[in-house]
């Protein structure tokens, strides 16, 4: 059907493919933690999927499929890729651009561009390391404070485990 947009979800096995992924301009989202066999008919997942796949000239995204509430995992999703090959440059557009594109909305999002709503992220590290935190986000333009109850826990109660910890 024209303006029929096909979109491969989940793939754990889609590198066996790749080719005609890619021939066909078939974007695949995967989720690298994921890409291990759990069964006898995923015997063929691999976590090097993702790499496969964009060498292979396939678009790649990443995201955590299933429950909403694990979105913040994502950059962790993207850092799993890119220790098993995938480039970092491509892992960025894979959690920005490429499931805007998918979901036809990067006429608007994905990416930094004059007219595109800015949601951003300023990170003081690598932001595919999992020990690293957002220093500053805006959305829609809007700076978003980076205080909250969490993070006041955090601040209040990690000295002391660090000290009990640190006690003979």
């Amino acid at each position: 059907a024209q303006g029929l947009r096909v979109v491969a979800i989940g793939g754990t096995q889609a590198w066996r493919i790749a080719d005609e992924l890619a021939r066909a301009k078939i974007p695949v989202i995967v989720q690298p933690s994921q890409n291990l066999p759990g069964s006898l008919e995923d015997i063929g997942a691999r976590i090097d999927n993702a790499a496969l796949l964009a060498a292979a000239g396939v678009e790649v995204g990443i995201a955590v499929l299933g429950d909403a509430h694990n979105a913040r995992n994502v950059t962790q999703e993207a850092g799993l890729a890119i220790s098993y090959g995938l480039d970092p440059e491509l892992a960025l557009t894979a959690i920005t651009l490429v499931p805007a594109r998918a979901y036809g909305m990067d006429a608007h999002y994905g990416s930094i561009a004059a007219g595109k709503v800015a949601n951003l992220v300023v990170w003081d590290g690598d932001p595919f390391e999992l020990s690293q935190r957002p220093s500053a986000v805006w959305i829609r333009g809007r700076p978003i404070a980076m205080r909250s109850r969490q993070t006041e826990l955090r601040d209040r109660y990690l000295p002391r485990v660090r000290v009990k910890r640190d006690e003979p």
